[in-house]
C-alpha cells in the first residue's frame, strides 16, 4: 500500500477493510462448501453431531424459551424494529442515502434469502404447528435476516455513541442475539444446523457488502468536502 494512500486512509479504516475482507472470504468459503454438498444430497456429520447434542439438552422449558427467542428473528418483528431505526435515523438527520441503503440492506436480505431457498429447495427436517417454519430450509431465513438486521442496526446505532465500550457492546449484543435466534431454530426442529451456518455466512456477506458501500460513500463525501474547503 503506497504512502499517499496510507495518509488518505486512517489506520483504523485500513484494519476495518482488512477484517471485513477476511469475514467475506471466510463466509463465502463456508457457504459455497455447504451449498455444493446440499446440491449433491450429501449428509452432514455437523448436522448429526449438533442435533445429537440438542436432543440431550433439550427440555420442554427450553423449547418454550426458544419459541420466544425465535420470534425476535421473525419478519414482523424485524420489520417493526427496522421502522423504528429509520425513524431514529430521520430524527438524527442522516442522509437519505444512508436511510435508503439501510432499507435496501434489510429488505434486500429478505429477497436474497427467498431466492436462495428457491435455488436449493432443501426440505425442512420437520415442522411444528406452533413454530414459524414455512417454505424451504436452506439457508435459514430467521438466521440470515437476524444477522443482517441486527448487524446493520448495531452498526447504525454505534455511530451515535462516542464510547468505544458502548460501540463494542452494541456489536456483541447483535452477535449474541443472532446466535441465539439461529440456535432456537435448531432446538425447535425447523432447520438443520447447516442451514443456520449458511444463514450466518450469507447474512455476513450481504451485510459486509452493504456496510462497505455506506462506508465508501461516507469516505468519498468527506474527501469531497475537504477538497472544496481546502
Amino acid at each position: 500500500m503506497s504512502t499517499d494512500l496510507k495518509q488518505k486512509l486512517p489506520i483504523s479504516r485500513i484494519i476495518f477493510v482488512l477484517l471485513g475482507s477476511l469475514v467475506v472470504i471466510a463466509s463465502m468459503a463456508t457457504f459455497i462448501t455447504i451449498a455444493e454438498d446440499i446440491l449433491e444430497k450429501e449428509r452432514f456429520a455437523f448436522d448429526v453431531i449438533v442435533n445429537g447434542w440438542v436432543e440431550q439438552v433439550n427440555t420442554p422449558a427450553v423449547t418454550n424459551g426458544m419459541a420466544w427467542i425465535t420470534e425476535l428473528g421473525s419478519i414482523w418483528f424485524l420489520t417493526v424494529l427496522s421502522i423504528g431505526v429509520v425513524i431514529i435515523m430521520i430524527r438524527k438527520k442522516e442522509s437519505w442515502f444512508s436511510i435508503i441503503l439501510f432499507c435496501i440492506t434489510v429488505g434486500g436480505g429478505g429477497l436474497l434469502n427467498t431466492l436462495l431457498k428457491q435455488i436449493f429447495q432443501r426440505e425442512r427436517p420437520s415442522l411444528l404447528e406452533t413454530v414459524d417454519g414455512i417454505g424451504y430450509s436452506f439457508p435459514s431465513g430467521h438466521t440470515m435476516g437476524s444477522c443482517i438486521a441486527y448487524g446493520m442496526i448495531a452498526y447504525i446505532l454505534s455511530r451515535y455513541v462516542t464510547s468505544k465500550r458502548k460501540q463494542f457492546l452494541l456489536l456483541v449484543s447483535a452477535l449474541v442475539l443472532s446466535l441465539l435466534i439461529g440456535l432456537s431454530r435448531i432446538f425447535l426442529g425447523v432447520h438443520y444446523p447447516t442451514d443456520i451456518l449458511a444463514g450466518f455466512a450469507a447474512g455476513l456477506i450481504w451485510l459486509s457488502v452493504c456496510i462497505s458501500a455506506l462506508e465508501w460513500r461516507n469516505y468519498r463525501s468527506k474527501r469531497l468536502l475537504q477538497s472544496s474547503s481546502g
